[in-house]
């Protein structure tokens, strides 16, 4: 009976069918526009944009493995250079929303990805291919590899959550303080039901990426509602309306 209640969990929560990764990429894609259109292209607006562009990445990935009905070798690759990128960016957003700068930290966190991304695209064996396992996409990579990358990926997401608590608890702008609180609370919606799916069924570990970013739509919901209205600035329509929206911003930073 346990097995079974253990069973039905995971088919529901790891329903990732190809209808619902098309409508998960839509909305990623769709919200990275909305980003670039109505918002400042500075660091915070780069960042939420470039995350939501590998998420929906990911996600057309797996769309297209699935659409083949296939082994889909090229897109293998394409979703895992698309997941690597996600870690060091979730941490340079913080940085940005508390205005931190840290030179050797951030080269050491895009060396340190680009090397990962050097490997899956040109070591054979890195990854072999992805096929459609049904509910998520089934990822064949070096075992030995993966043990590192995991360090690499859990450890990151980590540090961006401590971060982002951190500083939301240091910040003197209500707007900030939020806006972190918001990170925090999207890479927490982002990773935990991951684990929780690993350890209910040691079965999908080779669907980790797959099922990793089937809860990423959470985390990009959290980015494009949460995180840009309060960290992001809104591009000018009008002078009037520019001079109001600074008045406000101004009146919550006092909050």
């Amino acid at each position: 009976m346990m097995e079974k209640t253990r069973r039905r969990f995971i088919t529901r929560v790891g329903c990732f069918s190809p209808g619902i990764m098309l409508a998960t990429m839509i909305f990623e894609f769709l919200g990275a526009v909305w980003i670039v259109l109505r918002y400042r292209l500075n660091r915070v607006g780069w960042i939420i944009a470039a995350l939501l562009v590998f998420l929906g990445g990911m996600q057309m990935s797996e769309y297209i493995i699935c659409g083949d009905g296939g082994t889909g070798y090229a897109w293998a690759h394409v979703a895992y250079v698309s997941i690597t990128m996600l870690p060091p960016l979730g941490v340079s957003l913080a940085m940005a929303i508390a205005n931190k700068h840290s030179l050797p930290w951030q080269i050491f966190m895009y060396v340190t990805c680009a090397a990962f991304i050097a490997y899956w695209i040109f070591i054979v064996g890195g990854v072999d291919y992805g096929h459609c396992g049904g509910n998520y996409v089934v990822f064949k990579a070096n075992n030995d590899a993966m043990w590192v990358y995991g360090t690499y990926y859990y450890v990151y997401l980590a540090i961006g959550t401590v971060l982002s608590l951190y500083w939301a608890h240091q910040a003197t702008s209500k707007r900030t303080r939020w806006a972190l609180y918001w990170l925090a609370i999207g890479y927490i919606l982002f990773i935990t039901p991951t684990i929780t799916v690993a350890m209910l069924d040691p079965a999908t570990q080779d669907a980790i990426p797959s099922v990793m970013c089937g809860f990423a739509v959470l985390l990009a919901i959290c980015l494009i509602f949460g995180v840009a209205p309060l960290a992001g600035t809104k591009r000018n329509i009008t002078q009037g309306g520019s001079h109001r929206s600074r008045e406000h911003d101004s009146r919550d930073d006092k909050d």
